[in-house]
């Protein structure tokens, strides 16, 4: 099925029996026909499909796709659609038992997110010397490298107290003052340290996840999981736990809709490891997982995949927990006991319209109000699509340049 098919049952969610559908094609929906519940999966690559609770599946023919398109303003359209590709797939005995998870809620689920304990504060300070003292490179496979110290970021980053009691005290209307008030008062930076500490506590979980297996990391010069590896090598040299090859991956969403250069010099071995620092709205790692998935598909190969992020917000869990009902991967994540809030999680529907209504969001922001979160770093600070564009001015610098993008001293 097409993007554009895609977006056309999206269009038909209000008037569908469909309900629940997820804002990504990487997101299950469920149907009923016949008295059964039945559930879509786009495979991204393959034919969609949807599946019952005794997860039998029934291919969705690429006809039928065109069939949406056609009669896209037909409110019956949907449930006529997955009628009929039940009725045709028993009659070309399609509908065997799937050779992946169900991805209704049970214990065979492929996916499993381990939150890291915490650490002593003297094994951290020993993981710091390990990646800023080294003077030596480390060489990952054949052509990867990376060199040391590893960069660390120039400032720390604070609360602009100045600008945000200007702000609040400019407002006249006592339930305008207490939603800046609220807001800026959830406004949170994660230091540089903290991270370092966070991450260790992950890759102590990590170290005791892999066991020893040989594995494939995942890297993007220039990006944050070039930067998180590079730190994390040291200390995995030390556990004798070093990555026996490199990729690469795509890195925003625009790689991968444009087919271009992604997860090249894909591995061999079943294990591929991602370490990164943040995820706010989980939409990269989710592109990333379904890209990958994709690759896999087309090559009828299957891998565990292992994401290492101490930072994770609570729709990112939820939007990576969607990607892993992809067939084609087990996925595992590692995080800290650190949870980051969305927007949508710290202020109430009203507090949200009320806002909107007296222009403390602007009709533009609201759009994108809900996912984003109120944390920025000492070592960046989130664009628009992870954090509120006009909060920036709340934060001393406004603007961060990240380690991994400054040029090499």
């Amino acid at each position: 099925m097409s993007v554009d098919a895609i977006r056309i049952v999206d269009k038909l969610r209000g008037v569908s029996k469909f309900s629940d559908l997820c804002e990504s094609y990487l997101s299950p929906a469920k149907t009923r026909f016949g008295g059964r519940t039945y559930q879509l999966i786009h495979t991204l690559g393959g034919d969609p499909i949807f599946i019952d609770k005794d997860n039998v599946r029934v291919p969705l023919l690429s006809y039928l796709a065109t069939a949406i398109k056609v009669l896209s303003y037909c409110s019956l359209i949907l449930p006529i659609v997955a009628g009929l590709s039940l009725i045709i797939s028993r009659k070309r005995n399609l509908g065997a038992k799937a050779e992946y998870p169900s991805i209704f809620k049970g214990d065979d689920a492929p996916f499993e997110i381990q939150k890291a304990p915490a650490i002593l504060s003297d094994e951290i300070a020993g993981f710091t010397d390990l990646h800023q003292g080294r003077r030596d490179g480390i060489k990952i496979g054949e052509k990867q490298s990376f060199t040391y110290p590893a960069p660390k970021p120039e400032v720390s980053v604070e609360k602009n107290d100045d600008s945000i009691r200007g702000d609040i005290d400019r407002k006249e209307v006592p339930q305008e003052k207490e939603f800046l008030t609220k807001m800026t008062e959830n406004l949170g930076i994660i230091s540089y340290k903290e991270l370092q500490i966070r991450f260790y506590e992950c890759l102590t979980q990590f170290k005791d996840h892999m066991k020893e297996e040989e594995y494939t990391v995942a890297v993007c010069e220039g990006k944050s999981s070039f930067w998180m590896t590079q730190m994390a090598l040291p200390q995995l040299e030390k556990w004798s736990l070093l990555p026996s090859a490199s990729c690469t991956h795509a890195h925003d969403i625009s790689e991968i809709s444009d087919g271009g250069g992604c997860w090249s010099m894909l591995p061999q071995k079943d294990n591929i490891v991602l370490f990164d620092d943040c995820s706010y709205s989980g939409d990269q790692l989710s592109c990333m997982i379904g890209e990958l998935h994709r690759i896999l598909q087309r090559n009828d190969r299957t891998a565990n995949f292992t994401l290492v992020v101490p930072f994770l917000s609570v729709r990112a869990k939820a939007r990576i927990e969607r990607s892993a009902a992809l067939s084609y991967l087990n996925l595992t994540v590692i995080t800290s006991q650190v949870e980051l809030m969305n927007c949508e999680d710290i202020f109430t529907d009203e507090e949200i319209d009320f806002a909107m209504k007296h222009n403390l969001i602007s009709e533009k922001r609201f759009e994108n109000f809900r996912p984003l979160t109120l944390t920025a770093t000492d070592w960046k600070i989130p664009d628009a699509k992870s954090f509120p564009d006009w909060c920036k001015f709340y934060l001393t610098p406004s603007k961060v340049i990240p380690p991994y993008k400054r040029a090499p001293v």
